[in-house]
């Protein structure tokens, strides 16, 4: 039903492929277009807009673990209502995803201890 397509990045203009099994799965959660930036420049978009985030006061919280007590940042659109429901790093259930690197950056970059897992 879908074929392999090349494609050309709006932000780099190199050509990157769109494979079959990845346009299976964009019309499976109903996105109507193909995407318009190759898999470097769609992470480099993320991390530009992350940044931002990270410079904008309104955007990070801290809270406290519900498991542990530590203090940790977040960065996110609005503060979560129910903070006894927020677990650092450390205590997030067995297969969740991991505390990732750009978390680590964000508490060190606010002198938040870093935790020992």
């Amino acid at each position: 039903m879908f074929t392999d397509k090349t494609l050309t990045c709006r932000m780099c203009g190199k050509p990157f492929l769109f494979p079959a099994a990845e346009q299976a799965f964009y019309a499976e959660k109903g996105f109507t277009s193909a995407p318009s930036y190759c898999r470097p420049c769609r992470a480099e978009r993320r991390r530009a807009a992350y940044d931002a985030a990270l410079k904008d006061p309104s955007r990070r919280f801290m809270y406290r673990c519900g498991q542990c007590g530590k203090t940790f940042v977040v960065v996110q659109q609005f503060r979560n209502p129910d903070p006894r429901v927020i677990r650092c790093p450390a205590c997030v259930p067995v297969g969740m995803p991991p505390y990732t690197d750009d978390d680590r950056r964000l508490n060190e970059a606010l002198g938040f201890p870093r935790h020992t897992d």
